[in-house]
């Protein structure tokens, strides 16, 4: 009997093939982890956040935007939280000038510019949406109670009003 020396090409075939399933299923379940992490990552911000707001809530007696807001839209909460200048008339009617308290602090990586303005990001890199009076589109805008407020995440596909959106509302009376 003659001994072999090697494998025969359907011995590698077969052993190639393998090989690409498991690092199919390695890669596949790798993605959804990531995903995973990603949305809960997000959530924690998104909690985070309203807590912030609720800060603010707690100084001003007002939710973000609500006085004086004339377009309720989706907007930037990040300037509502940090410390910025605010302007006010004194008792004699002279404008003044004082820091707003800081309502919670980001991380570096939890904020991005888009145009003129600071963005709280998700860690899709997608900006979080926050609409005063808890309207997260056109049609609830109108319908809207004073009180309330939204924040969005749009998830992985960047799209609004899709199963991977993730939100916070929150009502109060």
């Amino acid at each position: 009997m003659k001994s072999r020396r090697g494998f025969t090409l359907i011995e590698i075939l077969v052993v190639v093939g393998i090989i690409m399933f498991l690092a199919a299923f390695v890669i596949v379940a790798a993605v959804r982890f990531g995903n995973n992490s990603r949305e809960q990552a997000t959530k924690a911000l998104i909690q985070r956040i309203g807590m912030g707001i609720n800060k603010y809530y707690g100084t001003y007696r007002v939710y973000p935007a609500e006085a004086g807001m004339k377009d309720k839209t989706k907007m930037s909460i990040y300037q509502f939280l940090v410390p910025h200048e605010e302007y006010y008339k004194d008792s004699a009617g002279n404008w003044k000038t004082k820091q707003s308290p800081l309502c919670m602090e980001f991380n570096a990586g939890e904020v991005m510019k888009i145009g003129s303005k600071n963005w709280v990001r998700d860690a899709w890199g997608k900006p979080i949406l926050y609409f005063a009076d808890g309207a997260s589109d056109a049609i609830a805008v109108q319908q809207a109670q004073v009180g309330q407020f939204t924040l969005l995440s749009t998830g992985a596909n960047g799209k609004e009003g899709d199963a991977d959106d993730i939100t916070l509302h929150k009502v109060t009376y």
